[in-house]
């Protein structure tokens, strides 16, 4: 897992240790969302300032119909650069997707928790890349 909490933050070793398991990371979402077939549909779950730089180090904008976030203040505005509209939770049902990718993976469990009718399969990509079901 990525820990930012060691103590040797100073030291090199810690930043390529930190840059070999983010393309580890970034390596294992690609492959996964290149290898859904055409009919799969994969929407953002969280839209913090992160999901952009999750966004743009993945190059997974163009996956993307839609994000969802719980905010108010977010919903029915686009993401930076990509201009993915950002929709309420709600759309996860109304236009259900086969995957949905976590933006806001710090959320991760209480995420999958709050929806256990959604019915397509979540992609955790940080702090270890993993899947889960509802």
């Amino acid at each position: 897992t990525l820990n930012f909490e060691r103590d040797d933050t100073a030291s090199p070793d810690y930043w390529v240790d930190v840059r070999t398991r983010m393309r580890r990371m970034c390596d294992a979402v690609r492959a996964k969302l290149a290898a859904l077939p055409d009919s799969a549909s994969i929407v953002g779950y969280g839209a913090p300032a992160k999901a952009t730089t999750l966004l743009y180090m993945l190059d997974a904008g163009c996956f993307l119909d839609y994000i969802v976030d719980d905010s108010p203040l977010k919903q029915g505005k686009f993401s930076p650069g990509y201009g993915i509209p950002i929709l309420p939770s709600s759309a996860l049902y109304e236009t259900p997707p086969t995957h949905v990718l976590v933006l806001a993976w710090n959320f991760a469990d209480s995420i999958i928790d709050q929806h256990p009718n959604f019915k397509g399969t979540w992609i955790v990509p940080a702090p270890e890349y993993r899947e889960a079901k509802s």
